[in-house]
């Protein structure tokens, strides 16, 4: 069983993974630096790899998404064109040789078109969602909204959004 867990993905420090009494209970994982902005606990259930499992759990990008797809899709074919050469089917062997060639394309599209995209974003900014006396920030990302009781989302160390794991910096515009 691995034990072993990510820093808290907003303040980077290590997490505390806390056992069930001996009566039983749930097995939790939180960030109780009292620095970090989103210090309490994130997951909790009785199953302690569950729980791991909950916390090193990271919001992917759309990139990383596209490219697993591809990934299961080439894993995907190659079982396909395994099963048809051990029933020396060659109707199937080819059909998997040709969405096998239209997946590289795809991939080799996309490869292409992120390379020719010069000033693409890949962190979003905090924004300030009302003034700077309510001291609410919004997610861009996922609409959500956060209310510090006082400095900014980056002295709070909130690095990413806390619903959507989105990574965002600060830019304050006066």
């Amino acid at each position: 069983m691995n034990e072993k867990l990510k820093p808290c993905p907003f303040c980077g420090d290590n997490p505390t993974l806390l056992h069930p009494d001996e009566e039983g209970g749930d097995y939790v994982i939180g960030c109780y630096n009292e620095c970090c902005g989103y210090s309490y606990e994130r997951a909790r259930d009785t199953d302690k790899q569950k729980v791991i499992n909950a916390w090193n759990t990271r919001a992917m990008s759309d990139n990383e998404k596209f490219l697993r797809k591809i990934l299961q899709d080439m894993h995907e074919i190659r079982n396909d064109k395994i099963s048809s050469m051990n029933q020396n089917n060659q109707p199937a062997y080819i059909m998997a040789l040709m969405r096998e060639d239209d997946i590289y394309q795809t991939a080799q599209k996309f490869l292409q078109e992120s390379a020719n995209i010069k000033s693409q974003p890949k962190i979003d900014k905090w924004v300030l969602y009302e003034d700077k006396d309510t001291n609410m920030w919004q997610c861009p990302a996922c609409k959500e909204v956060i209310q510090l009781m006082e400095g900014t989302p980056q002295e709070n160390r909130y690095n990413f959004c806390p619903t959507c794991g989105k990574r965002l910096i600060m830019e304050v515009h006066s």
